[in-house]
C-alpha cells in the first residue's frame, strides 16, 4: 500500500516573507485609522461652526438656571464666546425672614436688566462659556423687550 504524504500543520504554513507582509499590511492599516482618528477627533484647533449671526443678541440659557444675552461672535467645539452681556437681576429685598435661612421676596419686586462688567471683581465685557455648560441658545427678535431695552440704553 503506497502511503501518500499527510497534509500537516506545518507544510500548509507559508514562508516566513509571506508572514512579515501581513504583518507589515496590519501596521500600515492601524497606522492609517489612528491618523484619521487624531485628524477628525484630536488636530489641534477646530474650526469655529458658527452659525450664528453675531450681529443680533441670543439668549444663552445656562445649565445653573443663569441666562446670559448677548452676542456670540464665536464658536468652537469647547467654548462659546459671548460679548456685549447682560442678564437679568431682582431688586427688591427680603420683606421678612421667617426663620434664620429663609427669605420672603417682595412679590412687587422688579427684575432689571443689568450689564455685565459692573460687579466687585469688575469683568470685561465678554465671556467664554464651557459648552457643556449650556442648555441651549436662542436668537432674540428686533422687538424683543430685552433688545429695546439694550439698544434704548434703559438699563
Amino acid at each position: 500500500m503506497d502511503q501518500q504524504p499527510m497534509d500537516t500543520p506545518i507544510s500548509k504554513m507559508k514562508s516566513p516573507r509571506s508572514f512579515y507582509r501581513m504583518i507589515m499590511m496590519v501596521a500600515l492599516i492601524l497606522i492609517v485609522v489612528g491618523f484619521g482618528y487624531l485628524l477628525v477627533n484630536k488636530a489641534g484647533t477646530y474650526k469655529e461652526v458658527n452659525t450664528f449671526n453675531p450681529d443680533v443678541y441670543h439668549a444663552v440659557f445656562m445649565s445653573n438656571g443663569q441666562v446670559y444675552f448677548g452676542k456670540i461672535t464665536s464658536m468652537t467645539k469647547e467654548f462659546a464666546t459671548v460679548e456685549d452681556i447682560y442678564y437679568l437681576q431682582r431688586t427688591a429685598a427680603p420683606i421678612q425672614p421667617i426663620g434664620e435661612d429663609d427669605e420672603i421676596v417682595d412679590p412687587d419686586s422688579e427684575i432689571q436688566l443689568v450689564k455685565l462688567g459692573g460687579e466687585i471683581h469688575r469683568p470685561t465685557n465678554r465671556m467664554d462659556i464651557n459648552r457643556d455648560h449650556l442648555l441651549f441658545i436662542e436668537e432674540l427678535r428686533s422687538d424683543s423687550r430685552i433688545v429695546t431695552t439694550i439698544l434704548e440704553g434703559k438699563f
